[in-house]
């Protein structure tokens, strides 16, 4: 499965570098793991009504595993 991209991920890669330059690496990761924990959210969320041990006949997974699974990127601490 290919991993997806999140909006976060395709601006810090489309914008221009005079621009990526005046960001700083910090402001762009906070920015990174907001939308990352939102992906989460919006995950949990969409499951609250659904059994914990299976979602239309495929075993339950964390939040952090689907993000993981989808876009690839491990959560930076």
């Amino acid at each position: 499965m290919s991993k997806q991209q999140t909006a976060v991920e395709w601006l810090l890669e489309n914008m221009p570098e005079d621009y990526m330059a005046s960001i700083p690496y910090e402001l762009a990761e906070q920015a990174t793991q907001m939308n990352r924990e939102q992906i989460e959210q919006a995950f949990i969320k969409g499951n609250e009504f659904v059994p914990k041990w299976k979602i239309n006949g495929v075993p339950y997974i964390e939040s952090e595993q689907y993000y993981e699974q989808t876009y690839g990127t491990p959560k930076s601490h």
